[in-house]
């Protein structure tokens, strides 16, 4: 993944221009939820809604520990509980598009992806949705075994 370079010359200025953050949440029955925290937000033809969300705990540590990011967002009366119900919700694929305020006005195809997908509902209420999100190599950790005991191929040697 590169960046580009619109982020990258931001980086080394004084005055930085704003970040924006779009979601996009596909359930495990295909349906896309486009969101945005800024209001209602056109970006390369997608109509992403005003729906209030918010990605925390995302980041790097420095030893093996893997973050387990949280993803928050608004439930108008109840609008996604039947989502949580018919657990669609568990195993969704969630990406975070991370981009310029100039970009998005430009509708510009640069941004720095985060691709996540939700394990668990958290909690549910009739205003908030909590789901804990993983990355897609953070999945069930298993070890095998190095070495194993495999019979002969050729009947006419034995072990004794």
């Amino acid at each position: 993944m590169s960046t580009p370079q619109s982020i990258l010359e931001a980086c080394y200025e004084l005055e930085n221009e704003p970040f924006v953050l779009l979601y996009e949440l596909t359930d495990t029955e295909g349906s896309i939820i486009r969101l945005s925290p800024l209001g209602e937000v056109t970006w390369r033809g997608n109509v992403f809604e005003n729906i209030p969300c918010t990605l925390t705990s995302v980041g790097r540590k420095s030893n093996d520990e893997k973050t387990r990011p949280r993803f928050s967002m608004v439930n108008p009366e109840g609008m996604f509980t039947a989502a949580v119900d018919r657990r669609t919700l568990e195993g969704a694929k969630l990406v975070r598009y991370q981009l310029l305020k100039s970009d998005l006005d430009d509708s510009a195809d640069l941004s720095l992806r985060l691709d996540l997908r939700i394990t668990r509902v958290m909690s549910v209420t009739r205003e908030v949705i909590v789901l804990e999100s993983r990355s897609a190599l953070d999945g069930a950790q298993f070890r095998l075994p190095y070495r194993r005991y495999s019979p002969p191929e050729f009947p006419h040697v034995r072990l004794k």
